[in-house]
């Protein structure tokens, strides 16, 4: 596999994570049901870790900054020039009930 490939398929890799949130994230908002998913907006911090999220792979490529925000004052930012690291975070875990929305 080409450097280009493993670019394509980290890249696409992390859109389709970050995706996954900001569906999950919508759809409580559109439901309009208390949002399962403490600090979804990524807004409280410490450091550039979001609080109430976990990072599982390369946290130094992980940032929260102010520039770039659609609805918010914050943004998640993953800037990873990397081949051969992958960036991972993930929230708490959501308690769920089969049946049950």
């Amino acid at each position: 596999m080409t450097r280009m490939e493993r670019s394509r398929r980290k890249r696409f890799r992390m859109i389709l994570v970050l995706s996954t949130v900001v569906l999950l994230v919508a759809s409580c908002i559109a439901a309009g049901q208390t949002n399962l998913v403490y600090n979804p907006g990524f807004e409280v911090r410490s450091g550039n870790i979001p609080i109430g999220w976990s990072v599982f792979s390369g946290a130094q490529y992980i940032f929260v900054e102010t520039e770039g925000t659609r609805s918010g004052e914050r943004v998640l930012v993953f800037r990873d020039a990397s081949d051969s690291v992958s960036v991972g975070l993930r929230s708490m875990p959501v308690s769920a009930k089969a049946g049950e929305t």
